[in-house]
């Protein structure tokens, strides 16, 4: 990847192994529900992180999980994450 490619996360609407079929529409998107437990702290900046955003806690919380998931594949490829500020300056993200 360049310096300037852009990646986008977007849904595929394809069903995961076992899923849930929401209906009776076959090539209708998958969805399982899940509850987890967070802090509060995290849970209140979620809250604000996707109302700013205006999008759903739901389309957050799969925006975030979707972002660390190309992080992995990127990581397990050998690649890299850098994260580049407003003058320019690059700090590799290291994941333990």
């Amino acid at each position: 990847m360049s310096e300037t490619d852009t990646v986008v996360a977007r849904p595929t609407g394809r069903r995961a192994a076992g899923s849930a079929v929401r209906g009776t529409d076959a090539d209708a998107p998958a969805y399982t529900r899940l509850n987890v437990n967070i802090g509060t702290d995290v849970a209140a900046f979620l809250r604000d992180l996707t109302k700013r955003r205006r999008m759903t806690i739901t389309e957050g919380v799969r925006r975030a999980l979707l972002t660390w998931k190309l992080v992995e594949e990127t990581l397990a490829e050998g690649g890299k994450v850098e994260l580049v500020d407003s003058r320019g300056r690059v700090r590799e993200l290291v994941f333990l």
